[in-house]
């Protein structure tokens, strides 16, 4: 029987957004309403909480990876280290999604 796969999702609760002034360009707004606080992300952060909802720690690394043109290799233990980061703060929750049911022919 296969294994439970534990993938990212943003919290139901979290306020997201991206700012319209130019001097904010690819600057990610983030709370937890109703009390916050607000939290601001930028660059491979922003790219790393794009990315995550409904992947797992293999996916998100290697969506990041093709995000910036680097080898899945490079970013691995940055992408993770964020990736705990944006839990540690709320910004992210980690789901086990039940394992796929294997569907046979008959």
């Amino acid at each position: 029987m296969a294994e439970p796969t534990t993938r990212y999702a943003a919290p139901a609760d979290l306020a997201r957004v991206e700012s319209s002034d130019p001097s904010y360009d690819g600057v990610l707004f983030l709370a937890r309403l109703p009390d916050g606080p607000i939290h601001h992300l930028n660059g491979a952060a922003a790219i790393v909480h794009d990315v995550a909802p409904g992947r797992s720690a293999e996916e998100v690394v290697t969506a990041v990876a093709q995000a910036v043109g680097l080898d899945p290799a490079r970013v691995d233990a940055d992408v993770r280290a964020c990736l705990a980061d944006l839990e540690a703060l709320g910004l992210l929750d980690r789901v086990e999604t039940p394992p796929e049911e294997r569907v046979t022919g008959g």
